[in-house]
């Protein structure tokens, strides 16, 4: 994957040039003008301008918290200083989200202040998920519209990350997401029931088989 993508980012470079290739690998974008933006992981001075460019009060990011790592950091200490919030979700890109994560982004969505900017290491992936979530729920779009969140456009191709595109075809809205969908508890493609935080969720349950 990151073969792919240093590919991608040189041929860019050649065709566009350093300029515009720096907005290319911020994956920035709007979602929904004053409310939702997206991009991939943002060098401070990156992260600086878009927060007053666009009025950023919230950040959503999705790798998760990770206070030994420079990026998190140098991201923590430019919002800190500028008084804006931090969410941290630990999704991953290979696997479907959990329960928690799924509750705590809708959580961000409803509670934290906008605007709001959401991303994950490349944008693409994690970032394009949420995003389409976003727009079913908050922009009323139908799935079909959402699922133009995760496309080349945004450099997410399903066929190095399906987990997404799988989890947004399962995807039946809201009240699914919060009160049905576990899997912890259920069987389905691209998740690994050995992850910590099913464990005691999986003691005298029973996982069943969803198509």
């Amino acid at each position: 994957m990151k073969k792919i993508l240093i590919v991608l980012a040189v041929g860019i470079i050649l065709t566009f040039g350093i300029s515009e290739t720096r907005g290319f690998l911020r994956n920035f974008h709007v979602v929904e003008a004053g409310n939702l933006y997206r991009s991939a992981q943002l060098s401070p001075g990156a992260l600086e301008e878009i927060i007053f460019k666009y009025k950023i009060k919230t950040v959503i990011n999705l790798q998760g918290a990770h206070p030994d790592d420079a990026w998190y950091i140098d991201e923590k200490e430019v919002l800190d200083r500028l008084g804006v919030d931090l969410v941290d979700i630990p999704m991953r890109s290979e696997r479907i989200p959990t329960h928690e994560e799924i509750t705590t982004l809708f959580g961000a969505y409803d509670h934290s202040p906008r605007p709001l900017l959401i991303h994950c290491n490349s944008g693409s992936d994690r970032t394009g998920e949420a995003s389409a979530i976003y727009e079913i729920e908050y922009m009323k779009k139908t799935k079909e519209e959402a699922m133009e969140m995760l496309s080349p456009l945004y450099f997410h191709f399903s066929f190095l990350v399906p987990s997404k595109t799988y989890f947004m075809g399962l995807y039946k809205g809201r009240n699914w997401a919060l009160n049905e969908y576990d899997p912890c508890k259920q069987q389905y493609l691209y998740f690994d029931h050995r992850l910590g935080q099913c464990r005691h969720k999986l003691v005298g349950s029973t996982v069943s088989a969803q198509n």
